[in-house]
């Protein structure tokens, strides 16, 4: 079905399609919608082919995912009125239990309880940040909307009222601090279609950074982000060219093994 990589250099290096446009998903997220903008050749490996590739190891990864699923059981302890856990030593025990120890490689054992450690501090500070008076309404969940024919979603960490009615979601980060504008509007339309007649608020919380971004969406960043994500979705619905867009990313890529420009795999150019 897929024809091979064509090798010409990094300015045109691609994968195409050759029965057509195959790179339609069943709905449209800040992730695949991310992976696209960030290399179609990427999109191409993991939402068309999808191959599985192994994970090469990363305890940054490892932290935030135990670090959200920290602060969901806690959250989910909140919206259920159930007793939460009081210090960070608490935290720490739920910590311990989401980030594996056997994930680890034998010569980075040692830092297992140094990353324990982070996760809980992280998810403290997150949960000292959030107002004790807000509802939780909602963990972890996905939103849905609409729209031209399309499906959006976004799975969205938390989602809160507040005494004044005010819906805020939250999306818990623990990498570098940096506002993702496609995220930010692609959460704040699907939350906003459930909650259509509220003012709603968007917040990034960086745990590692201790930073907060909270704001309520412009008008204007709507009107200059939706063609953007409008563009993207149409070019991943009708292209058959998949190029790969080197990045600072490259290194950390799963499929670099068999990408069209940095691999060294056999049968790369995989049919």
């Amino acid at each position: 079905m897929f024809c091979a990589a064509i090798e010409c250099g990094a300015e045109c290096a691609l994968v195409r399609t050759t029965d057509g446009p195959a790179g339609r998903p069943e709905s449209f997220n800040p992730k695949n919608i991310g992976v696209y903008a960030g290399c179609p050749e990427r999109y191409y490996w993991t939402y068309v082919k999808k191959l599985r590739m192994p994970e090469p190891f990363s305890a940054a990864r490892l932290k935030g995912i135990a670090t959200h699923s920290v602060l969901a059981e806690v959250l989910r302890y909140r919206m259920d009125g159930q007793p939460e856990p009081e210090s960070v030593a608490e935290l720490g025990v739920l910590a311990a239990d989401r980030l594996k120890e056997d994930e680890y490689p034998e010569d980075q054992r040692g830092e297992w309880s140094h990353d324990v450690r982070d996760v809980a501090e992280w998810a403290g500070w997150s949960l000292d940040r959030l107002e004790p008076e807000a509802r939780v309404v909602a963990v972890e969940r996905e939103f849905d909307y609409r729209w031209g024919g399309y499906d959006f979603s976004a799975r969205v960490d938390a989602v809160f009222e507040h005494l004044d009615g005010e819906i805020e979601h939250v999306d818990f980060k623990t990498g570098k601090a940096g506002w993702d504008h496609i995220q930010q509007v692609l959460s704040r339309v699907t939350v906003c279609a459930e909650y259509p007649e509220r003012s709603v608020r968007t917040t990034f919380m960086y745990a590692s950074q201790h930073t907060v971004d909270s704001r309520v969406m412009a008008r204007e960043t709507l009107v200059t982000t939706w063609p953007e994500i409008a563009g993207i979705v149409e070019s991943i619905c009708t292209t058959t060219e998949w190029p790969a867009r080197p990045s600072g990313f490259c290194g950390f890529c799963r499929y670099r093994p068999v990408c069209s420009v940095h691999g060294t795999a056999p049968g790369s150019s995989q049919n």
